[in-house]
């Protein structure tokens, strides 16, 4: 008898614990902030891809790395004033067997994500900031060769809210941008730069993008996938 008791006190205390885990649990994800489509709108400019880059100490121009290259404006949809923002730009790269690389297992040499960021002040509801370059780290060529499911473009914020007195980062968007990928590694097979580190992102900022490119008019929102 007192066993059956025993079992019976243990079984409503473990539907106890799961009733309070039920309800705990959709608040600790709530604590992270994920940015959807309806908070910020990004709207690519003229340029918005993945670009192969060659070294300029190179004659031929061979293929060294591929970088992503995004230019574009950023809404504030929400009703905060934000005292200051970094946005951010990362890479990811799904593979066919599922593991993910990130921009550290990509590439690690220090700085090379320099170019990856803007920062902005008096971010207003409503306003729609320019970003004039965003610049990826420098994929090796070498990732060009490995089977990839899916390429993630990822835009975060860091959002420092001195009326509310908190400081969050927000994921603004994931954007899948397997077939630019593809685009670029077939570039690479076939020995074809875009431009050399010496003069990109310039060159393709100041000029035209070359032949082949899919370049957004400027018009397509991002979303989140």
């Amino acid at each position: 008898m007192k066993s059956a008791q025993r079992r019976l006190a243990f079984y409503a205390l473990s539907l106890l614990l799961i009733a309070i885990l039920t309800t705990v649990m959709p608040g600790c994800g709530a604590s992270s902030s994920q940015g959807t489509s309806n908070q910020y709108t990004i709207t690519p400019g003229r340029v918005n891809n993945f670009y192969v880059v060659s070294s300029d100490l190179d004659p031929a121009r061979k293929p060294r790395y591929i970088e992503y290259l995004f230019t574009g404006t950023i809404k504030n949809n929400t009703a905060n004033i934000y005292a200051s923002v970094y946005i951010k730009m990362r890479v990811s790269i799904e593979l066919g067997n599922g593991n993910v690389l990130e921009e550290k297992d990509l590439n690690d040499i220090p700085f090379n994500n320099i170019l990856s960021n803007k920062s902005i002040q008096n971010w207003k509801p409503g306003q729609a900031i320019e970003v004039n370059r965003l610049v990826s780290i420098s994929i090796p060529i070498e990732y060009a060769d490995y089977p990839v499911k899916d390429v993630i473009i990822q835009y975060t914020a860091k959002l420092e809210n001195k009326i509310n007195q908190t400081q969050e980062e927000d994921v603004i968007a994931s954007v899948s941008v397997i077939d630019k990928w593809q685009t670029a590694v077939k570039k690479v097979r076939i020995g074809r730069a875009d431009s050399d580190d010496g003069n990109f992102p310039n060159s393709i900022l100041n000029g035209k993008p070359a032949d082949g490119l899919s370049v957004d008019n400027g018009k397509k929102e991002l979303i989140d996938e």
